[in-house]
């Protein structure tokens, strides 16, 4: 059968058949509304052998939401300033040794301290201004 041509009914019922005999871990990350859990729990409940669902949000209601099974909240706390500015050198400069040049430091500091922390938003931002020359970087970081 062709995955695209399947209905919903059709594709949770291949999902519950292919699931049921095995473990599993899913993660369902940065989640913002119950919906997606809603629609796929009875795929993801199925397994007779056990399985982890870890569900990553930054809402706090949602994660305080018991989704119907047994549950427990981690609370991650942001990454510090000296840990944040690593990540950002490491993922956006690798072409100076993973160093920030000097003339570039305090544009790149303030582009760390608008993550607040937030390990995504660090690589992210790394992310985006690695693929840029010097130049480049320069004008997107002003």
């Amino acid at each position: 059968m062709d995955l695209i041509t399947m209905s919903y009914g059709q594709l949770v019922e291949m999902l519950v058949n292919y699931l049921e005999r095995r473990r599993y871990v899913v993660v369902l990350d940065d989640v913002w509304d119950t919906e997606l859990w809603n629609n796929i729990k009875v795929a993801l409940l199925s397994s007779q052998l056990g399985c982890w669902v870890i569900i990553t949000t930054r809402m706090e209601d949602i994660a305080a939401k018991s989704f119907e099974v047994e549950s427990n909240i981690h609370h991650i706390k942001p990454m510090g300033k000296n840990e944040a500015w690593a990540l950002f050198c490491i993922k956006t400069f690798p072409w100076n040794a993973r160093k920030c040049p000097q003339e570039l430091e305090d544009l790149a500091k303030d582009v760390v301290e608008s993550c607040r922390g937030l390990p995504a938003a660090v690589m992210s931002l790394g992310g985006l201004f690695s693929t840029k020359d010097r130049v480049g970087m320069e004008n997107n970081l002003q």
